[in-house]
């Protein structure tokens, strides 16, 4: 029998978001197929209108806005 922990804890948290939220969303690498493959089983939608941003290292030091 497949390990079903990912699926039940993925559809735990989705089934707390209808309650106290309207979405859960949520990153994969582009090259994580296995993931992606796992969320869209779960009837996640990739969304090709959201951009990812991320600031380390010497970026979070740098001077203010």
């Amino acid at each position: 029998m497949p390990d079903r922990r990912g699926y039940e804890r993925m559809c735990t948290v989705g089934r707390s978001g209808t309650r106290e939220c309207s979405r859960v969303e949520w990153t994969t690498d582009a090259g994580n197929t296995g993931a992606q493959a796992f969320y869209e089983a779960l009837g996640a939608k990739p969304l090709i209108s959201k951009v990812f941003y991320r600031m380390a290292g010497d970026d979070l030091t740098g001077p203010p806005l």
